[in-house]
């Protein structure tokens, strides 16, 4: 139980660090990962997570424009994302958005419509969870990404020379890798062989999220605590404990901390 909504739950625990009374919350992309990280936020959030926006693309007349919903008190409930997941499952057009009476206090702002349309990527918010897929920050759009905080719920959604820029400003902005943030998944499945090997022991799933609670949050705290230690950023410190930890098992060695 709980593979399904493993990485968005394991994304909301390690963007909890972040949260702070008011923060702005947007979330690119309602697929696998986005729709269950945007149910989770309430959920797994402790109740505090307020997502104000969750931007996506639709395809209209042969092409694909993107399209973003949002609230204007900045607070999608749980029975709204799981109606959006439900008419989006059902292949409704916006999720349903228009249409569904349980969805008549959210907004949509459509590329080429809107004029004041802007990618959810370079809206002013807190904290940005990239979730659609790789590469969706490049050379070309860093210098508009003004969010403080970036979670990287998809695989690779920042390229390297993204990063560079990112991460050469003045004041640049916090990024929980891939690697840490969307490791929920992968932790999951892990549990999972494991019961498969004991069947008198399978969990249920409130035993799962409490497990992956403990794992995601061990690993985002020696993450962090190895970047501030090495006074550098939570990406290359992330990289740097995975070395770490090779290095240990290569040499037979205990790394602490790993």
């Amino acid at each position: 139980d709980g593979r399904e909504e493993a990485t968005g739950r394991g994304i909301i625990y390690v963007t909890l660090p972040f949260y702070k009374h008011g923060s702005k919350v947007a979330i690119q992309g309602f697929g696998k990962v986005g729709s269950h990280t945007a149910l989770n936020a309430k959920i797994a959030g402790r109740g505090v997570i307020n997502l104000m926006a969750i931007g996506e693309v639709e395809r209209i007349n042969g092409g694909y424009k993107g399209i973003n919903f949002y609230k204007e008190d900045g607070g999608f409930t749980p029975k709204e994302i799981e109606a959006m997941m439900e008419n989006g499952k059902n292949r409704l057009p916006r999720f349903g958005i228009g249409r569904d009476p349980r969805l008549k206090k959210i907004n949509v702002s459509l590329e080429g419509e809107d004029p004041n349309y802007k990618p959810i990527l370079e809206w002013d918010v807190d904290i940005l969870i990239p979730a659609a897929g790789p590469k969706v920050i490049t050379k070309e759009n860093a210098h508009k990404i003004l969010a403080r905080t970036i979670i990287e719920g998809a695989n690779g959604p920042i390229t390297p020379e993204a990063y560079t820029l990112l991460f050469n400003r003045k004041n640049p902005p916090d990024i929980v890798p891939d690697i840490v943030a969307n490791a929920g998944g992968i932790t999951v499945s892990y549990f999972e062989m494991r019961q498969a090997y004991n069947p008198r022991g399978k969990w249920d799933l409130e035993r799962t999220q409490q497990e992956l609670k403990i794992k995601m949050d061990a690993s985002f705290k020696n993450v962090r605590d190895l970047a501030e230690k090495k006074q550098t950023n939570i990406v290359d410190a992330a990289y740097i404990n995975v070395l770490q930890k090779m290095s240990g098992k290569a040499t037979g060695n205990v790394v602490q901390g790993s």
